[in-house]
């Protein structure tokens, strides 16, 4: 079987999985509203119905706008969830806008780089940042972004793999139709209980849905949640699964060594805020809601 690998990142991905905005690599696409990106044909999956789209944390690659502003354009119809035609919409705008933000030299065309540097000024891709930055200069040379490539590219073929051989039912290394309708059914069953699980947490009055500041209040606690999840995933130094003094201690050793993984706030300069920064997220993070 052969099947081309396509380099993808996930940005602005919201927590528990209600949704996800692409970017892929290894292809050169045209700049314009609702361009296709598309997966390995040998898996080619539909994205399945969401309830609610991605929630992008401070993502500079899908625009600077207020998020929530943003979606008031678009029939919630009580929170249950947009119409295809209403997600097919809000996914060409958001495909648009991003396609326009990571155009950075405007002939038309987003290239590999540009893609690259889009997912790098995203949380996800400072973290990969820091990963990946052999010598602490804050920027990925050809080496150290080949080394990324070369990591993700992995990373996705385990996952196709793993698709797969849990969906492709005659083993014929290639998703059918009936076999990719089974997954997505899966998939959408997945979400609903997600789904069901918001509503029981975050339904204050008990009517059995979200209304607007039940909503609110589901966002905000949510993205707070990935905050504090993000942040303990890049310091926790002994993979005990909570900030301690422990990983203060071990981010004062990058801190005084001046390192640029000790840029809690992500300003680009390593300095007394950071300190200050830490502290309070290690305080928001022994309160996570």
């Amino acid at each position: 079987m052969q099947t081309k690998v396509v380099f993808a990142i996930v940005l602005g991905t919201a927590a528990a999985g209600l949704g996800a905005t692409v970017i892929a690599f290894g292809q050169k696409t045209p700049q314009a509203a609702g361009a296709a990106m598309t997966p390995p044909a040998a898996l080619a999956p539909q994205p399945a119905p969401a309830p609610m789209p991605a929630l992008p944390a401070s993502n500079p690659g899908l625009d600077g706008d207020d998020w929530q502003s943003r979606l008031e354009g678009f029939d919630w119809e009580s929170f249950q969830g947009l119409s295809p035609e209403e997600r097919r919409a809000m996914m060409e705008e958001m495909r648009a806008r991003m396609e326009a933000r990571m155009d950075t030299n405007g002939d038309g065309i987003v290239d590999e780089d540009e893609r690259l540097d889009a997912m790098l000024d995203s949380p996800m891709g400072r973290r990969l940042l820091d990963r990946f930055d052999e010598n602490g200069d804050g920027v990925l040379d050809a080496e150290e972004r080949e080394a990324l490539r070369a990591d993700w590219e992995r990373r996705q073929a385990e996952r196709e793999a793993r698709i797969l051989k849990r969906y492709d039912r005659d083993g014929d290394g290639v998703l059918s139709d009936r076999e990719r309708r089974a997954m997505q059914r899966e998939q959408r069953r997945q979400q609903e209980r997600r789904m069901e699980r918001m509503v029981s947490e975050f339904d204050r009055d008990g009517d059995g849905q979200l209304d607007a500041d039940e909503r609110a209040n589901a966002w905000q606690t949510m993205r707070e949640r990935r905050e504090i999840d993000a942040f303990v995933r890049r310091f926790d130094s002994n993979g005990d699964g909570a900030i301690t003094t422990i990983d203060f201690n071990a981010f004062l050793v990058l801190y005084q060594a001046g390192d640029r993984r000790a840029d809690v706030n992500q300003d680009g300069s390593v300095d007394a805020l950071d300190v200050t920064a830490f502290r309070d997220m290690m305080t928001r993070a022994a309160n996570r809601p």
